[in-house]
């Protein structure tokens, strides 16, 4: 678990959103000015492929990969075109201590490159795009929270399938961007943030498990058809717990006075969205 931490890192931190494959760089290059990779990096997001990393102004460093790794520590610019960061990562094996940095450099067209440095002789270089790559303020805040926070095991007992479909029918699930509609015959309809919306079905299988079967679509993506469930549980006061399957257990509570609302408030929401996606 924990060599491959290092090596998500290196992979994360090597591919853009560009899609171009790293490279050797050959012919004369330039190392960026440090005092202007501080500038650039400062109160900025790097998004990676599965994580992102986040330069705070005070030099402090934050990031995460998936839902389970994360780091702090702190920042800098250095002279050699450098950026690095020394930060303590954390798994669920343990934690270590590491130190990475990357290169910055112009070609002689003035394009920028950057290359991690991993003590290499060959730098294997990728195009760096500062405004596309880099996110103002510390925008995935709470991917880091959700990454570095404790994991604890909850004593729960899964709930009976009946007990759950009666629990979810003629609700809506509020979700932080959306929300899906439970309806009667096992019809759902969902809005995810501001650009997509699913339709489909729900129903509740045994051992605690609630399934949303829908085809999602967005401003950006034609028809997805994607199935997704969650195994809910009591503890022994009586808190209903619910976590992804498929996924490491990672309960959350859900609080069916607030998270569920009775019937379809937001449809009107849902049908105005699916109007404007069918222009």
């Amino acid at each position: 678990m924990k060599s491959k931490i290092f090596t998500t890192l290196c992979v994360a931190a090597s591919l853009f959103a560009t899609g171009l494959a790293a490279k050797s760089l050959s012919g004369k290059i330039h190392n960026l000015q440090a005092g202007w990779l501080e500038q650039t990096y400062r109160d900025k997001t790097w998004e990676w492929e599965d994580g992102h990393a986040y330069f705070a102004p005070d030099g402090t460093f934050q990031a995460a990969i998936g839902r389970t790794q994360s780091a702090t520590g702190t920042w800098y610019a250095a002279k050699g075109g450098k950026i690095c960061f020394q930060a303590e990562w954390t798994t669920e094996a343990g934690s270590k201590p590491t130190l990475k940095c990357w290169r910055h450099v112009a070609d002689q067209e003035k394009r920028l490159w950057q290359a991690p440095l991993d003590g290499g002789f060959t730098l294997k270089w990728a195009p760096f795009d500062p405004k596309t790559q880099l996110l103002p303020g510390n925008v995935f805040k709470s991917r880091f929270d959700y990454a570095s926070a404790p994991k604890t095991e909850i004593p729960v007992k899964a709930m009976d399938s009946k007990e759950l479909a009666r629990l979810f029918a003629g609700k809506t699930w509020m979700w932080e961007d959306g929300h899906a509609y439970f309806g009667s015959g096992g019809v759902l309809t969902a809005v995810s943030g501001k650009n997509s919306i699913g339709e489909g079905k729900w129903y509740a299988k045994p051992k605690g498990h609630l399934c949303i079967n829908a085809v999602w679509k967005g401003a950006g993506f034609g028809d997805v058809q994607n199935e997704r469930c969650w195994l809910h549980a009591k503890d022994a006061n009586g808190k209903i717990w619910q976590t992804p399957v498929g996924e490491k257990p990672e309960w959350s509570q859900l609080d069916s006075a607030k998270d569920l609302v009775s019937g379809n408030p937001y449809g009107s929401r849902f049908d105005r969205q699916k109007r404007r996606l069918a222009r």
